[in-house]
């Protein structure tokens, strides 16, 4: 009787190593999650701080302002590769029970939602760029607008 218990001890798997892999990826989810939020909430504050005055003659005058915009919008492709990572290993996570409609639009959403955040960064920095090189009211007149119209497309587009 003792040699069978010995050798099914032996044949089988090693709970530490199942365990470990278990919460391993359940805690790369929390990680990139939590990173996600850190980071997209830090670049949204400093953001807020730099423009807390509102026109774009104080952005135009304060260059500690500009500087503090650039670092912002310098977090947020590092929030969005966080947040790729989150949805991937949610999905790997969840794996051959997940729903294929449910798979496509939880990943369309979320690279839906990854691009329209690059692009209005990219268009802010955009905006950025004309305010800093000092170009005329008008140029930056057509700057501000079309910042504020990407970024109320973008808002429209992820809330809908």
């Amino acid at each position: 009787g003792g040699r069978r218990h010995a050798a099914a001890m032996t044949t089988s798997p090693a709970p530490s190593r199942l365990t470990a892999r278990h919460w391993r990826t359940r805690r790369s989810a929390a990680v990139a999650g939590l990173l996600f939020a850190v980071l997209l909430i830090t670049a949204m504050v400093m953001m807020r701080v730099a423009l807390a005055e509102g026109s774009l003659e104080s952005l135009r005058a304060d260059e500690t302002s500009r500087r503090l915009v650039g670092w912002s919008l310098h977090l947020v492709p590092f929030a969005g590769i966080a947040f790729l990572w989150f949805i991937g290993v949610v999905r790997d996570r969840i794996g051959d029970a997940e729903d294929r409609f449910f798979a496509t639009v939880f990943l369309g959403s979320g690279l839906l939602f990854v691009a329209m955040l690059f692009a209005g960064a990219a268009s802010v920095m955009a905006g950025l760029s004309v305010v800093a090189a000092g170009l005329s009211a008008v140029a930056a007149g057509l700057a501000g607008s079309f910042v504020s119209s990407v970024s109320s497309a973008g808002v429209a587009v992820m809330f809908t």
